[in-house]
Formats: C-alpha cells, sequence, structure tokens
C-alpha cells in the first residue's frame, strides 16, 4: 500500500508541475507578444501614410510636387526607416 501511495504521490506532482509550467509558460508568452503590438501597429500606421502618400504622387505629380516637396518625402522615408 505504501508503494502505491508513493508512486501516487509521484504522479500527481509530476503532471501537476507540467500543468504548472505550462500555464506559466502560457502566461510569459502572451505578455511577450501583447508588448509588442503597440510597436508594429506604430510602424503599420507609417507604412499606410507612406502608402498614400506615394500613390498620391503617381497619381497627381504636379499638384505633389507642389503640396510635398522632395525633401519632405525624403525626411518621411528616413524616419520610416528608423534613421
Amino acid at each position: 500500500m505504501a508503494v502505491f501511495a508513493r508512486i501516487y504521490f509521484s504522479i500527481l506532482l509530476f503532471m501537476g508541475g507540467i500543468i504548472g509550467m505550462s500555464l506559466v509558460n502560457s502566461i510569459f508568452v502572451d505578455a511577450m507578444a501583447a508588448d509588442n503590438n503597440d510597436e508594429v501597429l506604430e510602424k503599420l500606421s507609417q507604412l499606410e501614410r507612406y502608402l498614400s502618400l506615394d500613390t498620391f504622387y503617381v497619381n497627381n505629380p504636379k499638384t505633389a510636387d507642389e503640396l510635398f516637396p522632395r525633401e519632405t518625402i525624403s525626411r518621411l522615408l528616413t524616419l520610416f526607416k528608423g534613421g
């Protein structure tokens, strides 16, 4: 009977440890993924602004040059690339 109790306790402890570690791991992974979202959304917004300006330039080259000088576009590209 004592051997059964020891085996039962060992299995219970082992399985509980695995479940506990899985829970802790999932919490850490979720927290790490949530931190990255703000930066990714900001980069996506910058890319959307750049693409809308680029499309505007292609469709309206004269008006675009009057509204947004090439230097401004170069600065935006530099900011977007992280420089």
